[in-house]
């Protein structure tokens, strides 16, 4: 069974866990996705498993009969890479030793860490792809591209929908234009939801996407009183479509450059250059999920004299993670919106 980042630690026996448990909510709070994608424990650095690709046919007899010509369904093999996050962080011995400091310059430090972590792990969730960064597990947006039309070693195919201008019959989607763009995009996320696997059980599923969208989503559900308002654990306002939280995955460690742009490109892939996306994910031990080797660490290690003879006071910040599809239809993407 999988746990949330903060989950994990929580069930961790090691009493001298509390820095560890501090940072791991500092990583949460500032990362829907480690809040969102559970994460389960395995033993090696490489995981392998089944997907299916089409469920067996059933058949039927009489009595004292054969069973009707029937398939046994097709399971494809897959397997998902580990990889190493985060890294070390040096705290000059000269803070260790002044008094009056209104902070734990340890504490400090570590969950700055950790906040750039949220921030990189926001970022390579969405975008990365085996170009862009080989040393990290591909992101949902090249997976679902790759799968787009067809069946692939991600997706089963046909997850990505590009949104049209009902008047035009064009990709761009301005959505709250007017009354029919509103009804369109209904439509679409409609549409969307509709691209997730029919057996929910126990996954859970959120919506994705750039604080401009989020406004816009919020604006269009809220005039069709299809919006609701819940609280998560840390007693943040969570906006809700039709039971379905909806998150702004925020912006890259530069805190300025939003990772789900307004300035999409390349046809049904993105649309136009003023479109953006939103994505679908459904979570949980038989869709999406990370895979870990242990816990996020973090632990001393001891003092470090850098160039010049400065001693610093060296801690590591650690998480190998990786990212698993398990069913191939519990990630899909809406492009082709303009919401900015």
């Amino acid at each position: 069974m999988g746990y949330s980042v903060a989950e994990h630690i929580k069930l961790t026996e090691d009493p001298k866990s509390l820095i560890t448990k501090g940072v791991a909510n500092t990583l949460q709070m500032g990362s829907p996705v480690a809040e969102l994608v559970p994460a389960t424990t395995v033993s090696q650095l490489e995981v392998k498993g089944l997907k299916v690709q089409s469920l067996p046919t059933i058949g039927n007899r009489r009595l004292n009969a054969t069973y009707s010509a029937q398939s046994i369904g097709t399971v494809e093999p897959i397997s998902e890479g580990l990889f190493i996050v985060g890294g070390p962080v040096n705290i000059d011995r000269v803070f260790l030793e002044t008094d009056g400091l209104v902070v734990d310059p340890v504490k400090f430090q570590l969950q700055g860490k950790a906040d750039a972590m949220a921030y990189e792990l926001n970022d390579v969730f969405i975008n990365n792809d085996e170009v862009t960064n080989k040393d990290m597990f591909v992101g949902v947006k090249d997976r679902i591209q790759k799968g787009s039309g067809s069946v692939n070693e991600y997706t089963s195919g046909g997850q990505l929908i590009a949104a049209q201008d009902p008047a035009t019959a064009t990709e761009g989607l301005d959505i709250t234009s007017d009354d029919a763009s509103m009804q369109a995009f209904l439509d679409y996320v409609n549409a969307l939801i509709r691209k997730m696997p029919k057996n929910r059980k126990a996954g859970k599923r959120a919506f994705l996407m750039n604080e401009d969208l989020l406004d816009k989503f919020t604006s269009v559900a809220r005039r069709q009183r299809l919006l609701d308002v819940t609280r998560d654990q840390y007693d943040r306002e969570i906006l809700t479509y039709r039971g379905i939280p909806m998150y702004d995955i925020g912006e890259k460690a530069d805190q300025s450059t939003k990772i789900i742009t307004n300035t999409e490109t390349g046809g049904s892939a993105g649309g136009s250059t003023t479109c953006t996306s939103m994505y679908l994910i459904q979570t949980g031990d038989e869709y999406l999920q990370f895979i870990q080797l242990g816990p996020f660490k973090t632990w001393p290690v001891g003092p470090v004299t850098a160039e010049l003879g400065t001693v610093y006071t060296q801690w590591m910040v650690e998480w190998v993670v990786g990212l698993m599809l398990i069913n191939p239809r519990c990630i899909a993407r809406l492009s082709g919106l303009i919401a900015a």
